[in-house]
């Protein structure tokens, strides 16, 4: 592979800044998990959430470089399914309001 005919990311200013700085989040939160990994002190709640915080840092800089995850592709899918089920808790949930308030 020859990087100099790959396509170079060109980002704006703010974008670079924005990146950046986001990135910098994710390398504390790292850092922050391996220091706790290392010395045995990272509890249940920690491990959750610095994990988020680290996924999420990458899913931005993912986002502003025109990368589309496995991750966020089946979150969204995830979405739409349970769009597509909104109706249907909607619809059992005013069948079980006219049951059961009907009787009062």
């Amino acid at each position: 592979m020859n990087i100099e005919n790959e396509m170079k990311v060109i980002l704006n200013a703010d974008e670079k800044s924005v990146a950046i700085k986001t990135l910098k989040y994710k390398f504390f939160a790292v850092k922050q998990l391996h220091d706790w990994i290392s010395k045995d002190n990272l509890t249940q709640e920690m491990a959750g959430i610095l994990s988020g915080l680290i996924e999420g840092h990458i899913s931005d800089v993912s986002k502003q470089l025109n990368y589309e995850s496995v991750l966020l592709r089946r979150r969204k899918s995830d979405i739409c399914g349970l769009e597509r089920q909104v109706p249907v808790f909607v619809s059992l949930k005013d069948n079980w309001v006219r049951t059961n308030l009907s009787t009062v």
